[in-house]
């Protein structure tokens, strides 16, 4: 059975919480607020994916005693017809954005708030939702002693004797959980921004009593905690008390810590990864271009070179959404494309590919040196080719040479399945200038620009290629900026 491990921090706690409302636009200073030149700026939405207008937006910040908590710093502004509103002056600090309207209570809430952050915070409005969960107790310790609460915005509440406890209209979003006993705090932090049902149950936390006492200021990007960010999948079943909710292990589980400062996703044994594409959101784009700015599929096909090769769906004005389908897909949507190998020239073989760059939005170069492993999920027919395009491979090569790029040939399952690429795979390909000259992947893994998936036979056969969850692990968010 899996748990989670809270790390605990001092009782002497600072966040913030932004409410929205109904009411005129003013602009106050609370009680121990001071300025700075720190800014965040919010987006409203609703669940049409609209901005909402002419909404108050209340910023504050919070400190939790080992009694209650007390706001310290409060700003005012209003949302512009777009939805968008923006604080500015801000001292430096982290805060808890989130989103109330007066007759259903607070509806989104998202503690990853800094105010030197650049980029937007998107707070969604929908209804509250009830958290349950298990806490579990050392030996000795009075559970009558020990209260769940979200910082700043839910009064405490009691804990069982067999350590579960019931957390009532919760926003969704990004929230704390906070569990207070005597004068420590633990934190465990829970994402939830699609709710399929009106209860989410959070898998088992251990808490942890060796913290520090009421000396130290808390923030959730606080870079002396080794905190584990559990974080719950978006979609999820809450019509039935799961099985699990009486101590079993949660499966749809994510995990994040703080990297450098920043909040980073990684996996279950602490390592970083980021979704290259999980091909959801239904469009050519790829997860990594909101971070880039510039990460967008392409299909490239022999027809420049006076190439037959063709594309299912339809390669004629071809566009990539129509191979992103539900369909027999992997989880939610998945890619599947079919490449009909035709003819070409007698020098050239035929080709194809889908390929997206991966250049980090300030320099021209992916350093895929801490890279621990590439995988993604796979259906079809025949071989494909993984390429990890690298100037270093192309820089002292002629053109006709260029195919010696850095690579993994696999052939497609049946059957929907997990595979991985570990680094000692990706070679240059047998027959290269590339794999002649000795050259290897610890050589050109600092200098990526670009990834490929290219169908990997002979003129006639047909490559079946259904692709989902793209992940690069060891690389964090930060690495693409």
């Amino acid at each position: 059975m899996k748990r989670i491990f809270l790390f605990s921090a001092a009782i002497l706690t600072e966040v913030g919480l932004c409410i929205l409302m109904h009411c005129s636009s003013q602009r106050i200073a609370g009680t121990g607020s001071s300025a700075g030149n720190g800014r965040v700026e919010c987006f409203v939405t609703d669940s049409t994916g609209g901005g909402c207008s002419g909404l108050e937006v209340v910023l504050k910040r919070i400190s939790i005693t080992g009694h209650n908590d007390s706001v310290i710093g409060e700003w005012t502004t209003s949302t512009d017809i777009n939805g968008f509103c923006g604080f500015d002056s801000l001292p430096a600090g982290s805060f808890v954005a989130g989103c109330q309207i007066k007759a259903l209570g607070v509806v989104a809430m998202n503690s990853k708030v800094r105010s030197n952050m650049d980029s937007t915070i998107t707070l969604n409005l929908n209804r509250p939702i009830v958290y349950k969960g298990r806490l579990l107790l050392a030996a000795g310790v009075d559970y009558r002693t020990v209260s769940a609460f979200i910082p700043g915005m839910l009064a405490p509440a009691g804990i069982d004797s067999n350590g579960f406890y019931v957390l009532s209209n919760v926003p969704l979003g990004q929230n704390d959980i906070s569990f207070r006993y005597g004068a420590i705090v633990n934190y465990l932090p829970v994402s939830v921004d699609k709710a399929t049902g009106d209860t989410l149950f959070v898998r088992d936390a251990v808490f942890a009593q060796d913290g520090s006492q009421a000396s130290a200021t808390y923030s959730f990007y606080q870079t002396t905690l080794p905190r584990t960010y559990a974080v719950l999948f978006k979609d999820y079943d809450t019509l039935n008390t799961p099985s699990w909710y009486a101590g079993k292990d949660f499966s749809s589980v994510q995990y994040y810590k703080v990297v450098n400062g920043s909040l980073v996703e990684v996996d279950a044994v602490g390592n970083p990864f980021v979704i290259l594409d999980n091909f959801d959101d239904g469009d050519s784009l790829t997860c990594i271009n909101p971070i880039t700015g510039h990460s967008g599929w392409q299909v490239v096909t022999d027809a420049k070179d006076g190439g037959t090769t063709k594309l299912l769906p339809d390669s004629t004005a071809w566009h990539f959404p129509r191979a992103i389908t539900d369909v027999n897909s992997y989880s939610g949507k998945s890619l599947n494309i079919t490449f009909l190998m035709g003819t070409t020239p007698p020098t050239l073989a035929p080709y194809s590919y889908i390929t997206c760059s991966v250049s980090p939005r300030g320099s021209g170069y992916l350093d895929l040196t801490p890279m621990t492993e590439f995988s993604f999920f796979c259906k079809g027919k025949n071989r494909i080719r993984v390429v990890f395009r690298s100037h270093k491979a192309l820089a002292n090569y002629a053109p006709g040479d260029w195919w010696g790029q850095m690579s993994v040939v696999l052939t497609c399952p049946p059957d929907w399945q997990r595979i991985s690429i570990l680094p000692s795979d990706i070679k240059a390909p047998a027959g290269s200038k590339q794999a002649a000259d000795g050259l290897t992947w610890p050589a050109v893994r600092d200098s990526i620009d670009r990834i490929e998936f290219a169908a990997w036979m002979n003129a006639g056969d047909t490559v079946v290629m259904g692709l989902d969850d793209i992940v690069i692990h060891g690389v964090s968010d930060e690495d693409f900026k």
